[in-house]
């Protein structure tokens, strides 16, 4: 019979021996798969709204790059005198588009390439409308050619039929060669009738209306009077208007009265 006190010392001895292997006890591996569960039913639930959101987004943009609302319907111009609204949306060449797929920059080269904007602003408005705002170039002379008068700019573009402006130098070609809107003209003549306009009022006291240009006699002008100055090219402009004030005073003494004074050949003005 073991002794009362032995057995209490027994009995405390395997109650700390429990309470040792009870905090020093390893997780067993059917515990840790228990508790690793949830976080890979988290990750799958991640992956498959990743998934539906990527679905919807590439369903979405399908949707918005072939449904005929998002097509170019309507193209609005605004700014435009010389180049016709038809004109500008031909050049655009947006209509019927996806408005996604529409490049402003493209668009705004294309209305440029017409010759005559000097600038050109493209914006979108959604659905499918397209606005396309045209700073056209002023104009600084005007070119009759045949029955038509065209405005002209002062690099020589020819910017369309002439409508509000009124340019002090106007060149009207005799021969009535065509024009074509956006190209240009020889800018040299534009230069030489611009002198001309300007200085024959204090060269000979008359103020032409028009400058003639031919190719016979190359620039030339009408007296009040009905004289034709023929003065050719640029080749000494300033001498050859320096000689016509004498000219036309002996021009005019003279019976019957000479219907043209030639200042082609600088310092040989003569009149017939």
């Amino acid at each position: 019979m073991v002794p009362r006190s032995k057995a209490r010392q027994i009995r405390t001895a395997k109650l700390r021996s429990a309470g040792v292997a009870s905090r020093g006890a390893t997780p067993t591996r059917d515990a840790n798969r228990g508790e690793a569960q949830p976080i890979r039913i988290g990750g799958l639930a991640r992956r498959i709204a990743y998934l539906s959101f990527a679905v919807a987004l590439a369903f979405g943009a399908q949707w918005l790059l072939t449904d005929p609302l998002f097509q170019v319907a309507r193209v609005e111009v605004r700014g435009a005198r010389y180049l016709s609204q038809s004109t500008v949306i031909q050049a655009a060449s947006v209509v019927g588009t996806n408005i996604l797929r529409v490049s402003t920059a493209a668009t705004r080269a294309r209305v440029m390439s017409t010759g005559v904007p000097e600038d050109v602003l493209v914006d979108l408005v959604l659905p499918n409308t397209v606005t396309i705002v045209v700073d056209e170039r002023p104009a600084a002379f005007l070119w009759k050619s045949g029955p038509s008068t065209y405005a002209v700019s002062d690099d020589g573009t020819v910017l369309g039929v002439a409508a509000t402006d009124h340019p002090a130098v106007m060149v009207v070609d005799v021969d009535a060669r065509p024009v074509d809107v956006g190209k240009p003209v020889d800018v040299r003549l534009l230069r030489e009738a611009a002198y001309v306009m300007q200085t024959i009022p204090t060269a000979a006291a008359f103020s032409p209306g028009s400058v003639d240009l031919s190719a016979t006699l190359g620039v030339s002008v009408v007296t009040t009077d009905g004289i034709t100055v023929a003065i050719g090219d640029d080749t000494d402009l300033p001498g050859k208007l320096e000689a016509l004030g004498p000219t036309l005073f002996a021009a005019r003494q003279s019976r019957p009265l000479p219907t043209t004074i030639d200042l082609r050949f600088a310092g040989h003005p003569v009149f017939r």
